[in-house]
């Protein structure tokens, strides 16, 4: 298969059409015939090489709701068959035609381009290209595709840089963040060329003149960096997830993120499909794609919550081991035999690996819980100093805002100097909840410790002596 047919992406836009007539007349030189177009790819079938001239053009209100073999497509490529073209392929966005054996008068005919074996408006086959047919189809697509996809990803960059140095604690998060911002400026500056073409072209066309010329290796250097930034960000995302599911051993936490949008494109994907293979009217395939999107955006999102519960404090104990941590008996709160649950006093204890990722590879939480309260000890080590403080700084400003929402009087005491040295660490808070409720939050180069300690009768030189011994413990 791959000897005798070969596959690109296709990344052009409605800008490059005359372009790409140099592109596929280029690929015929070198044995390359365009054969095929599908969603996100064209191939190419091996012939003889030669010389051809291929003409591409946009059907006048067309649109991707449009049955490809719909009668008024069917009667357009009759018109341009008529003018000596012969049909090869189509997208959504446009035709390509060619001529295989051209009239030696008129090969070297090109009355307005240097880059095409027509130009414009040709002489010899009286095909004219209409300015306002092609804008009206870049509004359709084009601009429609950049815009919506530039306000998605500048969603998922604020939404996700709004955790704060929470990002830091999954790949995916992470990812999300510079991935989202990486592809909104690339995105942009893809989309910058097809503006300027439009606006170009809406003011010759207002002034009655051919439609303005694209330049062939700018658009050929375009498509290759678009393809090195998708390949860079198809990468980083697969790397993500792969650590993410290995290492952090976070599948639950990746299945509920990848959920609503691979349900999304999995049913776009179906619904083009039916568009392409069952002849419908327009409006009914566009009351079609967006009433099903709706209700399978719907549908993720409550499964996406549903899920989201039942696996958020899910049992990890197979896979954190015997980590170190405080324990109720630890601080003498119970006895080993007040720890065995039975039928009048109530004891649960639970374990579990929040998320782990390359920035901070250690993050697992304990919790213990009796009828008198409880102990919840949360552990996290990054690569840096840096980071440690940043998440220092992000769950100090999370207990503050907490505080202000519920209108809780918190008392707050810095641990610097000897008050933080008693609990060995370089700095640290204690939140003082009343109601025998503390919070303590401590960091020790690049690890930082945080326990929540819910029982009143249980002395804190006990709580010091145990967070000191810990530190050497992780």
């Amino acid at each position: 298969m791959g000897k005798y047919y070969k596959y690109e992406l296709q990344m052009e836009s409605i800008s490059e059409v005359t372009t790409l007539e140099t592109h596929f007349t280029n690929m015929a030189k070198k044995g390359w015939m365009i054969d095929t177009h599908h969603m996100f790819t064209r191939r190419y079938r091996a012939i003889e090489p030669q010389e051809a001239c291929f003409f591409v053009d946009v059907p006048p209100d067309a649109s991707v709701f449009d049955y490809p073999e719909n009668d008024r497509i069917k009667a357009y490529r009759t018109s341009r068959e008529a003018m000596g073209w012969t049909y090869v392929t189509a997208s959504k966005e446009y035709h390509v035609f060619v001529k295989e054996e051209l009239d030696p008068l008129h090969t070297n005919d090109k009355p307005h381009s240097d880059d095409s074996c027509h130009g414009n408006v040709d002489s010899h086959t009286n095909i004219t290209r209409y300015a306002d047919v092609y804008l009206a189809a870049c509004r359709r697509t084009d601009i429609r595709y950049y815009v919506a996809f530039t306000i998605l990803f500048a969603y998922l960059f604020i939404i996700n840089i709004g955790r704060g140095a929470d990002v830091f604690l999954s790949n995916l998060s992470f990812f999300y963040v510079v991935g989202s911002a990486f592809f909104l400026v690339q995105h942009l500056w893809m989309f910058s060329f097809v503006l300027l073409w439009y606006l170009r072209t809406w003011w010759a066309d207002r002034r009655n003149q051919p439609m303005p010329a694209v330049s062939y290796r700018l658009s050929r250097l375009r498509m290759a960096i678009s393809k090195l930034c998708m390949a860079v960000l198809l990468s980083g995302f697969f790397a993500t997830v792969a650590l993410d599911i290995v290492v952090g051993h976070s599948w639950a936490y990746v299945s509920l993120r990848l959920l609503p949008p691979i349900a999304i494109i999995g049913t776009s994907l179906w619904i083009m499909r039916q568009i392409n293979t069952n002849p419908r009217h327009r409006g009914e395939n566009r009351l079609m794609y967006y009433g099903t999107s709706l209700i399978v955006i719907f549908a993720a999102v409550v499964l996406t919550i549903a899920v989201h519960s039942r696996v958020h404090n899910r049992q990890a104990s197979d896979y954190i081991g015997t980590r170190p941590t405080l324990t109720l008996e630890t601080l003498g709160a119970i006895s080993q035999e007040q720890g065995n649950p039975d039928d009048t006093y109530f004891y649960h204890s639970i374990s579990t690996r929040i998320s782990g990722s390359a920035i901070v590879p250690i993050n697992y939480r304990h919790n213990e819980h009796i009828s008198a309260g409880m102990i919840s000890t949360t552990i996290q080590r990054s690569v840096s100093r840096r980071v440690t403080a940043l998440l220092f700084d992000h769950i100090l400003a999370q207990e503050q805002e907490w505080q202000r929402l519920t209108r809780r009087e918190y008392i707050l005491v810095q641990l610097h100097g000897d008050t933080a040295a008693f609990w060995g660490a370089d700095r640290g808070v204690a939140l003082d909840e009343g109601d025998g409720a503390i919070n303590i939050i401590l960091q020790r180069d690049r690890t930082l410790i945080r326990v929540y300690i819910n029982i009143g009768d249980v002395c804190i030189d006990v709580v010091g002596e145990a967070v000191r011994a810990l530190w050497y413990a992780i």
